[in-house]
This record gives C-alpha cells, sequence and structure tokens, in this order.
C-alpha cells in the first residue's frame, strides 16, 4: 500500500520527464517511489523506538501552534538538531540525519559542478569524448541527487515533526509556514529539472546548477543570520566554487579511471581556473563567517568554531596539492594517481565537516545568569549574558547601608571549578549611572559593567569572587558558583 501511494505521488510530482520518455525519468519514479517506502517504514520505526526510550516530543504547549513549529525549526536547521536524551535511539537518528546530509551535499555539488564544467569544455570535435563522459555523468549525478534529497529532506522534516509531537498536520505547515521548508520544495522541484536541464544546451544546464545552488544558500546559517543578505550572497558564491572545485576533482578521478588521455586533457583545462574557484572558497568563507559569527573569538570557543578551522586547514593543504597538479599540468604531463585520490580524500573531508557544521550553532545558545542575594550588610545582583564560552557581558549591582556610602573599590574574579585547569578570569568593572534596578530603603545602590566581555575558555562549573573594599577600609567577600551553557 506505501510502495503503490508513494509511485502515485511521484507519477504526478515528475509526469514532466515521464512524458519526455526518459530512461532516467523512469528510473527515478520507480526508485524514488521505494525509497520514500523505505523511509516512511524506517521513520516510523526509529520514531517508536525513540519514543519508547522517551520520546523526542516536545512540551504540550508547542503542538499546533504556528509560531512554535517556525521557532523549532529555526533552532533544527540553524542551531544544531535538539538533544532529546533517547540514548542510541537518538545517536542513530543522529547518525541517519547526518549521514544523509553528507550524501546530499557531495550529490548536489556533484550534479551543479558537472553541469558548470560541462560549459566549459570546448565545441567541436576537440571536446567531444569529454562532453560525451561528462554528459554520461551528469546523468547518474542527477539521479544521485533527487534521491538523496528526498532522503535528506524527508529525514529532517520527519524529524522536526516528531519533535512537534508527531502530528501528521504538522507536515504541511513545515513546508508552507516556513522559510526552509519552502526551500525544500524548492529544491526538489529542481531536483527532478535537472533530467530536462540534461537535455538542454550546456550554457542552460548552467543556469540550471545556479538556481539549484541558490535554493540551497536560502536554507542554514546564512539566512538566519543578523546580515543575511550579505550572508547568503556569500554562501551562494561559496556552494558555486565548492561545486566547480569538488566537481572538477570528481571528474578528475573518473576520467583517470576510464579515460587516461581525456584525464591530461582535463586536467590542463580545469587547472586554468580551479585557483579561482579555491580563492572564491576563502574569500567567500570569510565574508560568511564575518556575517554569521558575532565575535571572530567564537572561532576559539565553540564546536562550529573549531571545526571551521579544521576545515580552513584542509583547504590549505587543498591549495598546496592543487599547485602540484597544476605544475604537471603546466608541463602537458598526467596528473599522479596518488595525488588525485589523496585530493580526493581532501575534498570528502571538506565536504563532510560543512555537513557537520550545519548541525552545529555557530555561537553558543547560552542561558542568561541572573543571581540575586540580599543580607544584613550587603544586597547584590550579578548578571552574566550570554552565559557560555565565549565573551560574555557582565553587570553587577551592590546596595550597601547608607552609613558606609558606596563602595571604594569593587573587584570580580571568574575562577574554574576545582579540578579544571586555567586560569582565573578578571573582570574589569567600571560605574555606569543609568538609572536605578531597585530601592532598597536603608542601603545605597551602585551599578557596575565590565569595561569589555570577559572570555570564559569553557562551558561548566566556575566560581564568582567578588570582593568590596568600603569608603571606612572595610572589607567584604563573596563567593557563588555558577554554571555556563
Amino acid at each position: 500500500m506505501i510502495v503503490k501511494l508513494a509511485s502515485q505521488m511521484f507519477r504526478l510530482l515528475f509526469r514532466p520527464c515521464i512524458r519526455l520518455g526518459s530512461r532516467q525519468g523512469r528510473w527515478a519514479l520507480r526508485s524514488a517511489a521505494l525509497l520514500v517506502a523505505l523511509f516512511v517504514i524506517a521513520g516510523g520505526t526509529i520514531h517508536a523506538a525513540a519514543a519508547a526510550a522517551g520520546g523526542p516530543v516536545l512540551p504540550e504547549p508547542f503542538a499546533g501552534e504556528p509560531s512554535a513549529a517556525v521557532a523549532v525549526l529555526s533552532a533544527h536547521e540553524h542551531g544544531g538538531h535538539a538533544s532529546d536524551g533517547g540514548g542510541a535511539a537518538a545517536d542513530g537518528r543522529l547518525t541517519l540525519l547526518a549521514a544523509s546530509k553528507l550524501v546530499y551535499y557531495v550529490a548536489l555539488l556533484a550534479a551543479a559542478g558537472f553541469q558548470l564544467l560541462a560549459a566549459a569544455v570546448p565545441r567541436g570535435a576537440e571536446g567531444a569524448v569529454r562532453r560525451e563522459r561528462i554528459g554520461r555523468w551528469s546523468a547518474a549525478a542527477v539521479k544521485a541527487l533527487l534521491l538523496a534529497a528526498l532522503a535528506y529532506i524527508f529525514l529532517h522534516a520527519n524529524d522536526l515533526v516528531s519533535q512537534l509531537g508527531g502530528d501528521i498536520g504538522q507536515w504541511p505547515r513545515v513546508f508552507v509556514m516556513t522559510d526552509a521548508g519552502r526551500s525544500w520544495l524548492a529544491l526538489l522541484a529542481l531536483a527532478a529539472a535537472g533530467f530536462a536541464a540534461l537535455r538542454l544546451p550546456e550554457p542552460l544546464g548552467a543556469v540550471w546548477a545556479l538556481l539549484l545552488l541558490a535554493s540551497e544558500s536560502f536554507n542554514g546559517h546564512a539566512f538566519a543570520a543578523s546580515q543575511a543578505s550579505v550572508a547568503v550572497v556569500a554562501d551562494f558564491v561559496h556552494l558555486v566554487c565548492s561545486a566547480i572545485w569538488a566537481g572538477g576533482v570528481i571528474l578528475l578521478l573518473l576520467f583517470w579511471r576510464y579515460d587516461r588521455k581525456e584525464c591530461g586533457r582535463f586536467a590542463e583545462s580545469f587547472a586554468r581556473f580551479a585557483w579561482l574557484a579555491i580563492i572564491g572558497l576563502a574569500a567567500s568563507g570569510i565574508a560568511m563567517a564575518w556575517a554569521i559569527l558575532p565575535s571572530w573569538i567564537y572561532l576559539l570557543y565553540t564546536a562550529w568554531g573549531n571545526w571551521l578551522l579544521a576545515k580552513s586547514a584542509l583547504v590549505v593543504a587543498v591549495a598546496a596539492l592543487g599547485a602540484a597538479l597544476r605544475s604537471r599540468a603546466r608541463r602537458r604531463e598526467l596528473p599522479r594517481g596518488v595525488l588525485l585520490k589523496l585530493d580526493g580524500a581532501l575534498m570528502a573531508a571538506i565536504v563532510a565537516s560543512a555537513a557537520v557544521m550545519t548541525s552545529l550553532a555557530p555561537a553558543p545558545g547560552g542561558e542568561p545568569l541572573r543571581l540575586h542575594e540580599m543580607g544584613e550588610q550587603l544586597h547584590y545582583t550579578l548578571a552574566i549574558e550570554p552565559n557560555a564560552p565565549g565573551p560574555n557581558d557582565i553587570t553587577l549591582t551592590v546596595w550597601l547601608p547608607e552609613s558606609s556610602g558606596e563602595p571604594a573599590d569593587v573587584r570580580l574574579r571568574l575562577l574554574p571549578a576545582e579540578g579544571r585547569r586555567g586560569k582565573p578570569v578578571e573582570v574589569e568593572l567600571v560605574r555606569q549611572d543609568d538609572g536605578k534596578e531597585y530601592e532598597f530603603p536603608g542601603f545605597v545602590e551602585t551599578n557596575y559593567r565590565s569595561a569589555e566581555p570577559a572570555a570564559l575558555p569553557y562551558p561548566g562549573k566556575w566560581t564568582a569572587e567578588l570582593i568590596i573594599r568600603e569608603t571606612s577600609g572595610g572589607t567584604t567577600e563573596k563567593t557563588v558558583s555558577f554554571e555556563t551553557n
């Protein structure tokens, strides 16, 4: 029954391909129907196992609320997947999501890259063999893209709907009422149109590839950035350069496997603009990081930043390897197989790191800390925001008895928990006069803020040490434990 329903759905969706009578269209129809049927069964099994283990279900107030769907999707797509505490079931779910994303990215870059590079192949007899082989491999890449996109979208949408309570009525809301859902629909339509693009002239095929990459640039961290316009444009350029470079590396490996003579010819032409792709990757990556990150210091204090640094190191290695391949191409020598395989391995590692980064938050989403304590001789309020690794804004309000007056000096240190290495974080406080927070009869209020954000190197337990020296010479010390997110 599931296979029959899926087949009917895809027959309507892909009818234009079938009318063309293309083997690719009929193959995609049958394969996609079977794939969706399998994922429906697998998705139901995973969801049942997760529910039995504690269930990835959000609190009931979220269910059925459109704003909740948008909020959860934002966290799902732009800040990583929600942790559900489902043990083995949760680990299997996240592994499946990550694997589907990785396969989708490889298929996306290959399908788009092949079309963009096909437009650069010389016309006439000189490039006839290359065009024929690239056309054949492009057809396989479009098939892979359609199946990978279906798996990627279905698994991520199913995961999101499960977080919203699993109600079947959430499915149309996800695809119609959210930016990510609409971009998924556009992606499916463009992936299906890829079979028609294979029959178009190479320049029009390149236009299809650019539209495909543009749809992806509207889904992810870039679209959620505060500088969204800059981030989306930079992401689009990044994807185009990635498709050219990754598609070229894959084609080099395929030519090396099936036609060494054409491999040398393709390597010579590819080397001329591969460097431009690498430069574009670096420049657009820097622009996108600038638009997404609140501060460059988060490169050191977040998992997303650490992965970005690792990815940058891999790109440097690719640039060095590309120089060696380009040198052989300029001498009209065949590229060495070991260098091509190493280039392919580095490409896979970079794409894998990009897939991982899409599931991580660029900036930590901490819960702001606000501590208030009242005593006979001292009241104080300590606020730390965002209370996460990286830069934190700190404010402190102190109330002393009127007989003591305002403090002569206030010092604040943040100490790592016992057993953790690291130096204390000295917080320089400056006075601020922006109004009173609370009025306590018989007490004088004094407000402070950190002169510059205090950088906490890691999450976990900390101790705030507060030392207040009064004008009379008396000193009061307070220590309070807190935990960063």
